[in-house]
């Protein structure tokens, strides 16, 4: 996945426009990104004494981090300098999206226009965030998430009178996990959550311009009505400390 504190990033787009009648345009795009990075350890660089990590206190939980920091130079230097690490370290994301508008142009007062889009997103990372050899914390995410939408157009007009109408809907998802991981595995937890949306609206404009004031006079009137519903759903487990020796 590359050096520590490297970040590689690429992004493309392409778009196209095809003239499919006399009156009939499509338009078409793509764009796509891709980035992978490592960044920095996290790292502990000092133990307190009479903590769960020294072994002359009476809450010594077994786990030999101060005696790995503070008792061994040479292993100190590697820790310090980044080494060393029992987990995967990395952080990825991908973004995809298409979009495609038709365009009627039904005559010279009537235009018809078909907008859709469509996106995707996937993100994924790897901590450790101790930094050492020892399991001591680490966390994890991966996430996806993707968005739909479609929206239908007219516009034209009637003498004096511009009018705008349309529909349009919405939708999307995602779902993340995070997974964590702590004292060698002892506590566990498993997290977990969705969401997601859906939405419709209809809308409608006019603008109408009065033959008097040499035409610099315009009104306006318009309605929206939405409707948008959100959903959401967690899940969260954890496991308890078991099998330290004190």
């Amino acid at each position: 996945v590359g050096d520590l504190y490297s970040l590689d990033s690429k992004a493309g787009r392409i778009a196209a426009r095809l003239f499919a009648t006399d009156n009939v345009t499509i338009d078409y795009a793509f764009d796509v990104s891709q980035e992978r990075n490592r960044p920095n350890y996290s790292q502990l660089t000092r133990v307190g004494a009479g903590g769960i990590f020294d072994p002359t206190s009476s809450i010594y939980l077994g786990i030999p981090l101060y005696q790995y920091i503070q008792s061994s130079p040479a292993s100190r230097t590697a820790y310090i300098n980044g080494s060393v690490n029992n987990s995967p370290v990395f952080e990825d994301a991908g973004f995809r999206a298409h979009s495609l508008t038709v365009t009627w142009d039904v005559n010279d007062d009537l235009t018809l226009k078909s907008l859709t889009g469509y996106r995707w997103i996937d993100w994924s990372n790897s901590l450790d965030l101790d930094g050492s050899p020892l399991e001591i914390a680490a966390t994890q995410l991966y996430a996806h998430y993707h968005a739909f939408s479609q929206e239908l157009q007219a516009t034209g007009k009637v003498d004096r009178l511009r009018y705008t109408a349309g529909a349009y809907y919405f939708s999307d998802g995602g779902l993340t996990q995070n997974p964590q991981e702590f004292f060698l595995g002892s506590a566990v937890y498993d997290s977990r959550y969705g969401y997601g949306t859906e939405a419709y609206a209809l809308y409608g404009q006019l603008d109408y311009v009065p033959p008097i004031l040499d035409d610099k006079l315009t009104l306006t009137a318009g309605l929206r009505y939405s409707n948008e519903d959100k959903f959401g759903s967690r899940y969260e487990a954890a496991g308890t400390l078991v099998g330290l020796a004190p």
